[in-house]
């Protein structure tokens, strides 16, 4: 019985592998299947670039790029198969079917460079955050990715170059050695294509199952990484099975017109089927990335710009009301005390936010003065020693009677590399003086409300201290570096907002706040005069 249903399936295999009407119709779905594929990528190619031209050639649009010139020619060699399988010498034929396999493989191996560049990065990310928690040791992961695309580069090279050289050769001299050995290397460049999804993938995949943070996004893409993975990984392994076994068996040859049936399943599981189900798994779109043009807008508009620094010289002014009011408040309570740190430290808020607010009320007259020296920072009105402060106001005084004389750019750099210091300065005295007070009160041995309350205050304004001016240092820096991050000019409205916000006007707030108990009525050896 067996051997009778054998019999039977052998000759409905064979009837229609010889005939003509079976292979055109196979063929030609072939053709329909990959011309429809090669459409797909082309949409998704298209879609992606209205969605974010600025972006230029992303891995993901050269990957649906590629997949829309793989397809297509797939498809052009199936429509044509008649022309194609009696093409002389042979090695057109071997042209014209594996040339479009070793495009496959460059298109779906930039999948294994991607996730190899994003498992490097995001093992040095995991590593740090274990490292932080405590839960781990510095390995000095965070080597450059850049090795990985002259990796994928160099593999490609070699492949192409080899396969030529094949091409070339069986040419002159049609040598089934020679074809052999092509075979076997389309096997090998298969097997490997498969143990890089396999590795990169599955290191991919383990890496995102150990992330200790759950959520939807990463679900999603444990699903669309481990997906892929198995997809790509399975049909490059049946690619090196096939075609090794065509190297050894005349009739399993993939490069003949009359094997209709082998050359429908071997193409539909090795190519068409992937190629549809990874288009659908990374179907998702770019976000659109309007930042820039809003940024710019913002920028450009008048309006906005008074917008802006209105609300600045409002909030500025805000400041100042309040570090007067509690000037005054403390002047009432305790008149006998004279000047105090903590009355000049307040009357100084008011000073400078209240310049602040009367540089951006005038902002518009501000930013065109002439010379140039007139419109940098003045605002360096801080408590610290009086040689420091002395020595800070000569060469800033100095800095800007030489840019009063002579509008030099390099003299303009040293002023604002000059001020970077002046801020990393503050930020380091912060942090140790700060540091020393908070960690002394913390060993303080009597434990008592008003210690857990100094302890809140002086950690509280210390982190925001040393992060404000820490800020300030590199901003100012970058604007030194860069024109289009300049503090110094009336186009750039919302850096100055979000600048000034998170240096100035949020520490000031939040440090009157912190501060803002009165002294105690009664005469204190807490409070003394610096006079």
């Amino acid at each position: 019985m067996a051997a009778e249903i054998g019999a039977v399936v052998g000759d409905w295999w064979q009837d229609i592998n010889e005939s003509t009407q079976w292979q055109d119709g196979i063929f030609y779905t072939l053709c329909a299947a990959y011309a429809l594929v090669s459409s797909v990528a082309l949409i998704q190619f298209i879609r992606i670039e209205l969605r974010v031209p600025e972006n230029g050639l992303t891995t993901q649009k050269v990957f649906h790029f590629m997949n829309f010139i793989v397809n297509a020619v797939r498809a052009v060699a199936f429509g044509f198969h008649k022309q194609v399988f009696i093409m002389h010498p042979k090695a057109l034929v071997l042209i014209f079917l594996d040339l479009p396999g070793l495009l496959f493989f460059s298109t779906y191996t930039l999948l294994v460079l991607f996730w190899a560049e994003t498992n490097h990065q995001a093992s040095f990310i995991f590593e740090l955050f274990f490292i932080l928690l405590g839960l781990g040791t510095w390995t000095a992961t965070s080597l450059p990715t850049d090795k990985f695309r002259v990796v994928y580069i160099s593999v490609n090279a070699a492949m192409y170059f080899i396969q030529v050289c094949i091409w070339v050769y069986l040419w002159i001299d049609d040598n089934s050695v020679v074809e052999l050995i092509g075979k076997i290397f389309i096997a090998v460049v298969s097997i490997l294509a498969a143990l890089g999804f396999m590795v990169y993938g599955g290191r991919l995949f383990f890496l995102l199952r150990r992330f200790p943070i759950d959520s939807t996004g990463r679900t999603k893409k444990l699903h669309e990484v481990g997906s892929v993975t198995a997809i790509c990984f399975t049909c490059f392994l049946i690619r090196c099975f096939m075609v090794l076994l065509s190297a050894f068996d005349t009739d399993a040859s993939l490069d003949v017109l009359n094997h209709p049936v082998l050359n429908l399943i071997y193409y539909m599981l090795v190519e068409i089927l992937p190629s549809a189900l990874v288009l659908y798994i990374l179907r998702k779109l770019p976000p659109k990335t309007m930042v820039g043009d809003w940024w710019q807008d913002i920028n450009d508009s008048t309006q906005w710009q008074d917008g802006i620094f209105y609300t600045l010289c409002a909030a500025y002014a805000l400041v100042s009301t309040v570090a007067l009011i509690q000037l005054i408040r403390i002047e009432l309570r305790v008149p006998e005390y004279g000047w105090t740190t903590q009355k000049v430290f307040h009357f100084m808020n008011f000073i400078v936010n209240g310049v602040r607010a009367v540089v951006f009320g005038f902002h518009k007259q501000v930013f065109i003065m002439h010379p140039k020296a007139r419109s940098l920072p003045s605002d360096k009105l801080r408590v610290f020693y009086i040689s420091v402060n002395a020595a800070m106001y000569f060469i800033q005084v100095c800095i800007w009677v030489y840019l009063w004389i002579d509008d030099n750019s390099v003299v303009e750099l040293i002023g604002k590399i000059f001020i970077a210091v002046v801020s990393i300065l503050a930020a380091l005295s912060f942090l140790a003086y700060g540091g020393r007070l908070f960690f002394m009160l913390r060993r303080f041995p009597i434990e008592s409300k008003g210690r857990r309350k100094k302890l809140h205050e002086v950690g509280s304004v210390t982190s925001i201290c040393f992060t404000c001016f820490l800020i300030r240092c590199v901003v100012v820096l970058l604007s030194a570096f860069d024109a289009d991050a300049s503090l110094d000019v009336l186009d750039h409205p919302v850096l100055n907002f979000i600048y000034y916000m998170l240096v100035e006007i949020l520490p000031s707030a939040l440090v009157l706040f912190i501060l803002r108990k009165l002294p105690p009525k009664r005469i204190s050896a807490q409070y003394h005069s610096i006079c």
